[in-house]
């Protein structure tokens, strides 16, 4: 019998770069929030991506930034809460710019935790020039022992394969702590659906229809001819 394998991983990074994004592509559906405008997310969201044996259970936290506001310092708070209780980060990060306070308090944060980390370079398809996607993956890994570096697109699913095959390498022996029958019941429910329509009473009744179309556009044929021929002879 196959071992099931489970982690929990928190989706962390600065406001806007594409936190939710990477979500919703890696579950294949729109679970989080997406919009260009920051601090969308304001809660801790949940998604479970379950295949075969493997099961990811995702946070997606608000962008980490230094708070000005109470609702500011309960967000932190959450970004900070969801670090402590999983296995796994996923911090995304943008292909460019100067390093920032927040994403230098975050790798604090995963040096006190001793963190496994996955860091996901997202948004490479607004990068011209690869030289600088170099310079940036050199300039992470030389400030902390990251599991994987990950170029990625959101916008269009470029590198997303390899994100999942590293993600998945976080999952330990753990029963699945989220049913997949869902899903399952859905594939059944489809597979059942063709069966019925595949079955021989199906394809007899669909032979008779496609055979009474045949018949009636060839009396329709046969009743043109005969009215241009009456129309002729007056």
């Amino acid at each position: 019998m196959t071992q099931t394998r489970t982690a929990f991983i928190a989706i962390v990074g600065c406001p806007n770069v594409g936190k939710s994004s990477i979500l919703n592509r890696l579950l294949g559906q729109k679970v989080a929030v997406v919009s260009p405008k920051p601090q969308t997310t304001r809660t801790k969201i949940m998604g479970v991506l379950t295949e075969d044996e493997v099961q990811l259970v995702f946070t997606d936290t608000p962008g980490f930034h230094r708070p000005r506001t109470k609702l500011g310092e309960k967000m932190i708070k959450a970004v900070s809460d969801s670090i402590s209780g999983v296995d796994a980060c996923l911090f995304v990060v943008e292909p460019s710019g100067e390093l920032r306070d927040a994403e230098k308090d975050l790798l604090k944060k995963f040096k006190d935790e001793k963190m496994p980390v996955i860091l996901a370079i997202n948004k490479i398809d607004s990068v011209k020039q690869k030289e600088l996607l170099i310079e940036r993956m050199a300039q992470f890994s030389a400030l902390y022992d990251f599991e994987a570096i990950v170029p990625c697109s959101a916008l269009k699913g470029d590198g997303f394969d390899d994100l999942k095959d590293e993600l998945f390498k976080q999952a330990q022996p753990s029963p699945h702590f989220f049913p997949d029958r869902p899903a399952r019941a859905r594939a059944r429910r489809r597979d059942n659906q063709r069966e019925a329509f595949e079955s021989p009473r199906r394809r007899s009744s669909a032979r008779r229809c496609g055979m009474h179309r045949e018949n009636a556009r060839a009396r329709g044929l046969e009743y043109n001819r005969y009215r241009r021929h009456d129309l002729l002879r007056a």
